[in-house]
């Protein structure tokens, strides 16, 4: 059967990205649960659209358990956002040089040039 509207892969995408993620067992491991509800929140559309109640009733008891997982861990979600965060603010500042230019950072090479 052809989907008219490519949501069924957008879902199928979103929940193998998240059981992989969460299989991985690493520090992003957690985002996970935010892959696995994005995918929930797109079958749902899906079943509607299609009027599949089966596949409805089953996304929505899948959203219930994503939300305790992204509650339950929500912690780890934040600290990974915040260290994101703090290497693209590293990766976008700026650096003086001693006649006071502007120079870029370069990326990964730590502080600027003294």
């Amino acid at each position: 059967m052809t989907s008219a509207v490519p949501l069924d892969w957008v879902a199928c995408g979103f929940a193998l990205t998240g059981s992989l993620l969460l299989a991985a067992r690493c520090r992003v491991s957690t985002w996970g649960w935010v892959g696995f509800l994005v995918s929930n929140i797109a079958w749902i559309v899906y079943a509607i659209a299609t009027s599949t109640l089966s596949l409805l009733a089953q996304n929505l008891g899948f959203t219930v358990t994503s939300l305790i997982g992204i509650y339950r861990h929500r912690a780890d979600l934040r600290a990974t956002a915040g260290a994101v965060a703090q290497l693209a603010r590293r990766a976008t500042s700026r650096c003086r040089s001693a006649d006071g230019a502007t120079l870029a950072r370069p990326v990964g090479r730590g502080d600027c040039p003294r």
